[in-house]
């Protein structure tokens, strides 16, 4: 979880995806939930 969208963003290449989507008042990597295919994605990093 990020407090930008731009950071999220330039996170999501290490989860191989592209794009941010907002959670609450935080953004996630990938444009989509679950999108993220990285490993560093788990199910509990969410």
């Amino acid at each position: 979880m990020f407090k930008t969208k731009a950071e999220a963003e330039a996170a999501a290449k290490s989860f191989n995806c592209q794009g941010a989507h907002k959670m609450g008042n935080q953004w996630m990597p990938c444009a989509s939930h679950g999108e993220a295919s990285g490993s560093q994605s788990t199910p509990s990093a969410h």
